[in-house]
């Protein structure tokens, strides 16, 4: 193993989520060994290898550690495919799909996100055509799952670090589970989820973002159910979340969210008002889906 991308990879993630030296060293060894680390002047030992990589939300087998140099152009590829997807433009992710298979020297990371990537286009079609998950999906997370962590066990997962892509490949596994209506299972997985964001002590943006997605999830699966006060305290936390994000990632959806629920709830008022507040924002943004779904709550 290359000592200098060992200590790039540890540099990268560090500054990912925005932790000094001090603070990574803290309660695992010296600033200065951090420090000789990440020039490659020193190669850590397993054990301090492993505390580094827990906190930096990784393990040993969540990041390639030789390979670590990427492609900016692939990574930008991979960045705007994720954007087109959350947007739900499914056309626009299909064809950055196959401008990703066009890249050569596709790592083990890479080819999981490309996984990812591709799962999550597919069971979007499927959902809004048939507003259902096939279990094939399952088989396909899982082997997804297996590149990078062989033994994970879904239900025992708030202990471990997971990366964001390992994350994702879960979140996905529990709206499967949720539209086969296994509901108590598609809780328990976005629940023990949320917890392993704990190991993120500084979070990204794109953490943050889909930390907040789950959320989502989480309340939809409560509401579903008709267990509203843990929905709506779910989603509390999710606009808490979004607020203290620079860029308010998904805030007017959660609102939608929190006023449906309230309305359900019996809180019909409240829920409206809610609801007429973030209506122009949709109008705006040409939401046609959720502008029907207002409309139909407030003529109600």
């Amino acid at each position: 193993m290359e000592k200098y991308k060992l200590g790039d990879t540890i540099r990268f993630l560090r500054k990912q989520m925005r932790l000094t030296q001090e603070q990574l060293a803290e309660g695992i060894c010296s600033p200065i060994t951090i420090s000789r680390i990440e020039s490659g002047v020193q190669f850590p030992s397993e054990n301090i290898l492993k505390m580094i990589l827990n906190k930096l939300g990784q393990d040993l087998n969540g990041i390639n550690l030789i390979n670590f140099s990427k492609n900016s152009s692939l990574e930008n590829l991979f960045d705007i495919a994720q954007n087109f997807l959350l947007k739900s433009n499914f056309d626009k992710t299909s064809y950055i799909i196959k401008e990703i298979y066009q890249q050569q020297n596709l790592d083990t990371l890479d080819k999981q996100r490309l996984n990812m990537l591709e799962i999550g286009l597919e069971m979007a079609l499927e959902i809004k055509e048939t507003e259902t998950t096939s279990d094939v999906f399952i088989d396909r997370i899982y082997d997804a799952l297996k590149l990078t962590n062989k033994n994970i066990d879904i239900f025992n997962i708030d202990k471990m670090p997971l990366s964001l892509q390992e994350i994702n490949l879960l979140s996905f596994l529990a709206i499967i589970f949720s539209n086969n209506g296994k509901l108590d299972d598609a809780i328990n997985i976005d629940k023990n989820l949320l917890k392993c964001f704990d190991f993120y002590k500084i979070k990204t943006l794109e953490q943050n973002a889909t930390q907040i997605l789950i959320s989502i999830h989480l309340a939809q699966f409560y509401e579903v159910k008709e267990m509203y006060d843990e929905s709506l305290d779910t989603l509390e936390k999710a606009i808490n979340l979004s607020k203290n994000n620079v860029h308010n990632p998904f805030l007017c959806e959660i609102c939608f969210f929190k006023g449906r629920v309230l309305y359900k709830k019996g809180n019909k008022k409240e829920g409206v008002k809610l609801l007429k507040d973030i209506y122009p924002y949709f109008k705006l943004v040409d939401n046609k889906n959720l502008v029907y779904y207002i409309e139909k709550f407030i003529n109600q």
